[in-house]
């Protein structure tokens, strides 16, 4: 029997992107474990929960030794490892056994980007590089990363994937009684005449720059006094972003509500979704604006032109020209009909992105890097 590890830095993550894959083998009489920061329970899979902390090098270490003990007592034959911090230790396990599994890294998002700093790049790209002989294979999810892994020969074989499959998750969220709070304080803040609705939801961090974001929109605030913006999201940004727009006096327009897990129910009651990130993989806040039908102007960097093609189905702006942002957000309030061809075309690009057209080529990317993967229906 084939014994196969899927890894990721938090259990939410493997249960959001690869349950699809993990039944699929289920099926076909594969051995699935898994491995990751927190618990879950999926029937005939074993999980083991470890730790994967950023910043904490003593503790990564001893979860290196301990995910190498758990790859080596547990003979595992695959190893499928997701995103950077798990996907880094994961081959740090891995390099460090004599007998060596096969391993497919599938890479969300390089943390460097044609924007980051030489000193950032080199080393990032070091470090992939040392992992290079035990990667047989890399899949990337948009165009720029899978140039720099081509160009440094991050693996054995690189392939190029539009995502690990997208699925739409819009019936079957369980209101809490937190989330119910947090969109009736969501509500009140946008109730009034004609309010302008702008939202951002992510993770509030450098990446995603909502700093900027708030410097940009400071005078258009002022100029509209329709204009709301929610920044969903927890972070360690939160009490920074906080104190700058105590001290900017927009308190009455920007909104922090914190992490909202249905997320979809604010979406909807928003009239643009927006991003200021300055790297992406193939980001799904922008995948679930886009299936609900909300218009996107989001910042011209990986991840979002592999989403968006600016002016057909959303608008890309550069992140250093703030009257490029201003134009686009305000052209996005008042032009109907171009907000309706955004929407209605969005719609059409996601079709490519979804589990359903996805799934076969990340099965057969999977099974390209040892054909023990490969079963009658992976056509």
């Amino acid at each position: 029997m084939i014994k196969l590890l899927f890894t990721a830095s938090r259990a939410s993550h493997i249960m959001q992107f690869h349950q699809p894959y993990i039944d699929y083998y289920l099926q076909h009489g594969v051995q699935v474990y898994t491995a990751a920061q927190g618990q879950f329970e999926i029937p005939n899979v074993v999980h083991k929960n470890i730790v994967f902390e950023k910043q904490n090098l003593i503790k990564n270490f001893k979860s290196i030794l301990e995910l190498r003990k758990f790859i080596k007592t547990e003979s595992i034959d695959i190893v499928i490892s997701n995103a950077t911090l798990a996907g880094i230790m994961t081959r740090a396990a891995v390099f460090m056994l004599l007998k060596k599994p096969k391993v497919i890294h599938s890479c969300h998002g390089y943390l460097f980007s044609k924007s980051s700093s030489a000193l950032k790049k080199f080393a990032l790209i070091c470090i992939e590089k040392i992992f290079s002989p035990v990667t047989s294979l890399v899949l990337t999810m948009n165009q720029e990363d899978f140039a720099y892994a081509q160009k440094y020969k991050f693996a054995k074989k690189i392939i190029n994937i539009p995502g690990i499959g997208y699925v739409p998750k819009f019936e079957n969220l369980k209101k809490t009684e937190q989330n119910s709070k947090q969109m009736e304080l969501c509500r009140n803040f946008i109730t009034g005449e004609n309010v302008y609705t702008i939202v951002y939801a992510a993770e509030l961090s450098a990446r995603k720059n909502q700093t900027q974001l708030v410097d940009l929109l400071y005078s258009l605030l002022c100029k509209h006094q329709n204009w709301r913006l929610i920044l969903a999201g927890d972070g360690i940004l939160k009490e920074e972003l906080a104190d700058k727009i105590k001290a900017l006096n927009i308190e009455n327009k920007i909104l922090l509500p914190g992490f909202i897990s249905n997320i979809y129910e604010l979406l909807l009651a928003s009239d643009v979704v927006v991003s200021t990130s300055k790297s992406e993989g193939l980001p799904f806040n922008i995948m679930d604006a886009m299936t609900l039908g909300v218009p996107v102007l989001a910042s011209d960097v990986k991840g979002h032109s592999d989403l968006i093609i600016s002016g057909k189905n959303g608008f890309l702006f550069n992140l250093n020209e703030p009257s490029d942002f201003a134009n686009k957000l305000e052209t996005l309030e008042t032009d109907k009909a171009l907000r309706q061809t955004f929407v209605e075309n969005a719609k059409t690009t996601m079709n490519n992105f979804l589990i359903e057209t996805v799934q076969k080529q990340v099965l057969n990317a999977y099974s390209e890097a040892d054909s023990r993967l490969k079963f009658w229906n992976n056509k």
